[in-house]
């Protein structure tokens, strides 16, 4: 099998987006500082207010002891102030994304969403993770091409690097960083650690009919477009040497390949071809209006 994925994370950024690459940076690593502090602050928040809810709980420590009681009293009001402060510091650490859409942007982005969000409700969606050419011969099949897949999912979410009003296409990865379309830009998400951001000029995002000869259970929005055989001459016929031999449904499906020149190279097939057309089709309109500026 041939390799079906992308470059590292470190290598696919384009050059017109490091700066903004560079403050998500410094933003991660002010983000996992806070919330460190955080986890801390809760953690002393629950050991105090524990121990003034004993003593308040407690008639006879509360009485004996005033001033012991009224000292952690405070300390549970401080401790609980610090977690509070922490948790609003924890989420303005995050990137605020508040980008001017020119209107026909604005538009496009969100009917790409509309479209993405019919294409998650397909049966089936694989990443492509490797490919071979195959022996049609000696291997007594139709098929030109072997893949390796594995079920993913797509849905509309939000990346936990950036804090965005918005929810945006995410396309797992089953053999890389996961894949989030931003109005203006996608994101290569491995981890907080490692990701990159491309600009839609600089990606390619093609859609195909793909013919697949289906041997696991067939999908139920597929469109089937012929029969073959488990064991087939190279004209299509049944190969009577094999006994048993039974035919294979052939499924037409959609299959989405996104590339860039930075060395981005992901490809899915999904189960309903109509819609990956028409995702396909809005992420077009929508990286030519952004290249337009309109």
């Amino acid at each position: 099998m041939n390799d079906i994925k992308s470059e590292g994370s470190g290598a696919l950024t384009t050059p017109g987006l490091s700066e903004f690459k560079r403050l998500l940076e410094k933003a991660r690593r002010e983000h996992g500082e806070i919330v460190r502090e955080l986890s801390q602050a809760r953690s002393e928040e629950s050991s105090t207010v524990g121990r003034y809810t004993s003593w308040k709980n407690g008639w006879l420590m509360r009485h004996l002891f005033k001033e012991k009681f009224e000292q952690h009293r405070i300390s549970a009001e401080e401790s609980t102030a610090k977690r509070a402060e922490f948790e609003e510091q924890e989420r303005l650490s995050r990137l605020q994304t508040q980008i001017e859409l020119p209107d026909g942007v604005n538009k496009a982005f969100h009917r790409m969403n509309d479209e993405f969000a019919v294409l998650t409700k397909c049966d089936r969606i694989w990443d492509t993770v490797g490919q071979r050419n195959t022996n049609r011969v000696v291997e007594r099949t139709t098929a030109t091409r072997v893949v390796e897949r594995k079920p993913v999912r797509f849905q509309l979410g939000r990346c936990e690097l950036i804090e965005s009003e918005w929810k945006v296409p995410h396309l797992e990865n089953a053999n890389g960083g996961d894949i989030y379309f931003y109005p203006a830009f996608a994101l290569y998400f491995v981890s907080s650690d490692n990701f990159a951001l491309l600009e839609y000029k600089d990606i390619e995002l093609e859609f195909s009919l793909s013919r697949f000869i289906e041997e696991e259970t067939l999908p139920g929005d597929t469109t089937t477009v012929g029969q073959t055989w488990a064991k087939a001459n190279k004209d299509g016929s049944p190969d009577k040497r094999f006994n048993g031999n039974h035919q294979i449904p052939i499924a037409q499906y959609g299959k989405i390949s996104i590339t860039s020149a930075t060395g981005m190279n992901e490809e899915y097939m999904v189960s309903n071809a109509e819609r990956a057309q028409a995702f396909s089709s809005a992420w077009k309109i929508l990286s030519g209006a952004v290249a337009a500026g309109v």
